[in-house]
């Protein structure tokens, strides 16, 4: 399947979606996805700075991450946890300890279902994203001043040539402010489209404005061929657990949850995931296996 989006700061419907089919088979298939857009009933269309979380964390950070979900995956189905009920475990032990209301305890294993090209693209574009801020910020104050009233209403969406590494992107930083500050002002629409002064590595910059916005907005493009992750991300969860790699006295659940990627239709993965749960019928490591959506807040999928 290909997802096509179009620039999120463009005066359009921003949850505008051009979908189309290449053929093959939709499992295996990997769709081209740009930041700043949505799959179906997913993520809103415009990620505000700093929304694109980084994928690298540290294990305290990952710890409260998981707690945070499971917290989210307790309220979806509609359970209050009593303080102290949910306790971070480490390994070999699963991630968490659940006290339920009636005194049993549930161990639970966390992944998230993330795709590896795809979070690291997200960290590419948070790092440029950051880069063009700091940018900003680092000019002499007069020039940071001229170019916040310049921009202060604008959504700046930058488009580069795929071909372009992540440092010469940060390289055009300084000559991408220097044009913008030439543009007449209250300037919107395409700017820089083939010019020679970007060597090819720009493709161009869009300029939206909004009344309203806490501009200037950087919101730098990105693109990557995203796989569902779903089945290898379970599919690894159980091999681990079928080599007696969790220890507990306790009955274990498995909560696979989507939350840094986009989240594909259930056509796409929903047939495949209940292959292999059906095909361990027999010796699950699991007690249930549940998939939660993030951004949805609701539980997608759940065997046992």
């Amino acid at each position: 399947m290909w997802l096509q989006w179009t620039p999120p700061s463009r005066d359009i419907n921003y949850t505008d979606l051009v979908e189309s089919e290449r053929g093959g088979n939709l499992q295996d298939s990997r769709a081209r996805v740009t930041p700043g857009h949505v799959l179906p009933e997913r993520q809103p269309a415009y990620l505000p700075p700093g929304a694109i979380r980084e994928p690298s964390m540290s294990q305290q950070d990952q710890g409260d991450q998981e707690l945070q979900v499971f917290d989210a995956f307790l309220t979806a189905r509609g359970i209050t946890a009593a303080p102290g009920s949910v306790t971070k475990r480490n390994p070999p032990e699963p991630d968490l300890l659940f006290r339920q209301s009636d005194g049993s305890v549930v161990a639970y294993e966390l992944v998230e279902l993330l795709d590896e090209d795809w979070a690291r693209t997200m960290g590419g574009r948070a790092g440029l994203e950051r880069a063009l801020r700091d940018h900003l910020e680092a000019l002499p104050a007069t020039v940071a001043a001229r170019f916040k009233a310049k921009y202060g209403d604008a959504d700046l969406s930058l488009f580069f040539s795929e071909r372009t590494s992540s440092n010469q992107r940060r390289q055009l930083i300084p000559r991408i402010f220097e044009k913008l500050l030439d543009l007449p002002d209250r300037h919107t629409g395409s700017v820089f489209e083939r010019d020679p002064a970007f060597a090819g590595m720009l493709r161009s910059i869009w300029i939206g404005r909004r009344p309203a916005l806490p501009g200037p907005l950087f919101n730098p493009d990105a693109s990557a061929w995203v796989g569902d992750p779903t089945v290898p991300a379970i599919g690894k969860k159980f091999r681990k657990a079928f080599a007696t790699a969790y220890v507990t006295p306790h009955p274990m659940e498995l909560l696979a949850y989507i939350d840094g990627n986009p989240m594909f239709p259930e056509s796409v993965w929903r047939p495949a995931l209940e292959e292999l749960v059906d095909s361990q019928v027999d010796r699950l490591p699991f007690r249930r296996v549940w998939v939660f959506d993030c951004g949805k807040g609701e539980v997608c999928f759940t065997h046992g």
